[in-house]
């Protein structure tokens, strides 16, 4: 892939950017403190069509979000930021929930995997061995997305009496 840009830390102006090209992706809103966390590099896709951002996870590299706009969708740009990205960090772990639409495109490059019963974790370039107390972290871990309410669980609103 040419002209992708790589970062190494976050403005408010990227911080703005890589929200919007994650939340058009996901169709969700990011949690207000995903920013806070260490940053250990950023991917930005040329027309900011898609982005990939590594952190930082006890002395592990995480992939931790790949987002493609809503608008590149289905051009491929998701796969090939990722096999780049691995060329670039051959020791990489990362996770998706079992719903995520990449899920086989995961199990196919991973060196192996770890089903969970939300998450699905997975590494290359890592030994297996060394692996549960990151897995099990991973699987802790809170999703980066304020939670979505479910209308049916809402009490409707109290209809006054009419005289």
């Amino acid at each position: 892939m040419e002209n992708v840009l790589r970062l190494k830390h976050w403005d408010s102006q990227t911080c703005q950017l890589i929200k919007s090209i994650i939340e058009d992706s996901f169709h969700e809103e990011l949690v207000p403190h995903y920013f806070d966390q260490p940053l250990e590099k950023i991917y930005l896709l040329p027309e900011n069509r898609g982005v990939g951002i590594l952190s930082k996870l006890n002395a592990y590299i995480y992939l931790d979000k790949l987002a493609v706009a809503h608008s590149a969708k289905g051009l491929g740009l998701g796969k090939q930021l990722f096999n780049l990205i691995r060329a670039e960090q051959p020791h990489l772990i990362w996770r998706a929930s079992k719903a995520n639409a990449f899920t086989g495109f995961y199990k196919e490059v991973a060196d192996d995997f770890v089903e969970g019963s939300v998450w699905t974790v997975y590494w290359s370039g890592l030994d297996k061995t060394k692996l549960a107390p990151i897995i099990e972290e991973l699987n802790k871990k809170e999703r980066d997305f304020i939670p979505e309410t479910d209308p049916k669980s809402e009490v409707p609103p109290k209809v006054a009496d009419l005289p």
